[in-house]
């Protein structure tokens, strides 16, 4: 017995040979379709980044917090606005003793700030965050809006 050169045991009649007259709309006519389509979600993009910036002006940040929320009748909107940080290992190195900074890194190597133990730090020993500071550039990241709606 010969094995099938077909795999999964096709027949190989039961296979559509290859037809290279075109039965298909024409390559331009799909790639316009594919444009117009990135376009519109480029435009869904942009409208639903403006309604969350929108509501998140109208959901204010308590007391520096990164979470703050809303209610509307049905409705409760949470914004959340991380902050980056990035650290600037060569001037960091030189210009702050590591006890000062010791457990505000995940890894030495890569310099990675524990925002929580960063924003400690402020409290705990202001002098010592003021040196960290210096080497540390902290920006707002993209605020995150969600919505729940309450089952009616």
């Amino acid at each position: 017995m010969t094995e099938d050169p077909v795999p999964y045991n096709l027949n190989p009649r039961d296979v559509i040979p290859w037809d290279p007259t075109p039965r298909h709309r024409p390559l331009l006519e799909v790639a316009r379709d594919l444009a117009a389509a990135k376009a519109s979600e480029e435009e869904a993009k942009a409208r639903r980044v403006a309604f969350e910036e929108e509501l998140a002006a109208m959901v204010p940040p308590v007391d520096g917090k990164a979470q703050s929320s809303a209610t509307a009748p049905g409705l409760r909107v949470t914004v959340k606005r991380p902050m980056r940080y990035k650290v600037d290992p060569a001037a960091f190195e030189q210009g702050v003793a590591p006890s000062i900074y010791e457990g505000c890194f995940r890894h030495k190597e890569s310099w990675d700030v524990v925002p929580s133990k960063y924003e400690a730090l402020r409290q705990l020993n202001p002098e010592a965050f003021a040196a960290l500071s210096r080497h540390i550039t902290a920006t707002p990241g993209k605020p995150a809006v969600e919505l729940k709606w309450e089952a009616e």
